[in-house]
């Protein structure tokens, strides 16, 4: 339990001290070519990431990171183990990534600003035609030069084992033409899911190869949300391809 309140505090604590540090985002905004905007956001957003997890005392090991493409415009598809999940990618992707997130986020203070440096998409889940503009939003920035990170699964499954993917989202960005990239996140459950409160836990992140949609012919297209599945599942310690429904 103290693990778990010091987690608390650190958190309320590091969000007020990073209110300084937007200041220079909003600066360097109006900067030709956006590099400096990028890099400062990263950066910030990255040690920050990585306290978090290295408060809780939980120990991160990555594979996989020659095979992150060099552009920017990627779209990052992860199993969703836990709220650890977003800190872990967020920490050791070395990219301004943004995530899907619910519009109930952009109402909290300081922490609806840094989403918004980092380009998060903000949609009303409970609106379909809203959630699938949002999402064309996300490709579109995407196409500008940005990362967006997405859990197909919906919701976290709190284990090792996977939910079933929702292919909706993923078959919009595929006909896109945008460039997935599949991501393996074990580990995080159990810093706070498996018993409700902060526990260190092993934690792992797997970078697999990038899938150039682009390229795909119809067949491959219409089984993508499958194909990434498997491809994810395979970095598991449960068996390839098995899932829980949820």
């Amino acid at each position: 339990m103290i693990r778990t309140a010091l987690y608390v505090v650190y958190i309320f604590v590091t969000f007020l001290l990073s209110i300084p540090f937007w200041i220079p985002y909003v600066l360097f905004l109006p900067l030709p070519g956006k590099k400096l905007v990028k890099k400062y956001v990263t950066c910030m957003t990255g040690i920050w990431a990585r306290n978090i997890l290295f408060m809780t005392g939980s120990r991160v090991k990555v594979s996989g990171r020659e095979n992150l493409p060099p552009s920017d415009e990627i779209c990052l598809i992860g199993n969703h183990q836990g709220s650890m999940d977003i800190p872990l990618v967020l920490g050791y992707i070395p990219r301004r990534t943004g995530f899907i997130a619910k519009k109930e986020l952009r109402k909290v203070p300081v922490l609806n600003l840094w989403m918004i440096a980092l380009h998060c998409i903000f949609i009303d889940r409970k609106n379909a035609r809203k959630s699938l503009a949002g999402i064309h939003r996300g490709i579109a920035r995407i196409k500008e030069g940005n990362t967006l990170a997405i859990f197909p699964e919906g919701t976290r499954s709190r284990g090792p084992r996977m939910n079933p993917f929702k292919t909706g989202n993923l078959k919009l960005i595929a006909r896109a033409g945008v460039t997935i990239v599949p991501l393996t996140l074990n580990g995080t459950y159990r810093i706070f899911e498996e018993s409700h409160r902060i526990r260190p836990s092993a934690v792992t992140l797997h970078i697999h190869p990038a899938v150039q949609t682009d390229l795909l012919g119809e067949e491959q297209l219409a089984s993508l949300p499958e194909t990434l599945q498997k491809i994810i599942a395979s970095a598991l310690p449960a068996s390839p391809g098995s899932t829980q429904s949820g």
